[in-house]
């Protein structure tokens, strides 16, 4: 999946009703992927990072751009 396919998903749950963004989906995609990327390269530079914490911090955000 890009993020050009996880915008027309969330522009489509949105269209249904299914949630409502607070955000462009094209900006929220984005953000998302961003999201995954920094912590990717997080975890490859300090193996022994835990990602638990980081994690709950980036789903509190995504979840702050949807109603």
């Amino acid at each position: 999946m890009c993020s050009s396919d996880l915008a027309e998903a969330l522009r489509a749950g949105a269209a249904a009703g299914v949630f409502a963004l607070r955000a462009d989906p094209v900006d929220f995609s984005g953000f998302l992927f961003a999201l995954a990327d920094g912590m990717a390269i997080r975890r490859l530079s300090e193996p022994e990072l835990s990602l638990e914490p980081l994690l709950a911090q980036a789903i509190g955000s995504a979840r702050a751009l949807v109603a």
